[in-house]
């Protein structure tokens, strides 16, 4: 995935030129609720019986962090 140019080092600065771009608005918030869902992966997943390690392995590759 690419985001404003970078495959990595995403920053929520990144996140809010692509959405200004495209007229998104709210962005800033919408970024915030994603976070806050993904955050709670292992819930979800654990509600839909996934394995534990497999959990752990998709939950290795979430991007979190963006948000402050």
């Amino acid at each position: 995935m690419t985001i404003n140019g970078k495959q990595r080092g995403f920053r929520m600065d990144d996140l809010l030129a692509v959405a200004s771009r495209f007229g998104i608005k709210k962005a800033r918030d919408t970024v915030a609720e994603i976070d806050a869902t993904v955050r709670d992966w292992p819930t979800f997943a654990g509600k839909a019986e996934v394995k534990p390690a497999m959990i752990d392995e998709i939950g290795k590759s979430h991007r979190l962090g963006l948000v402050t």
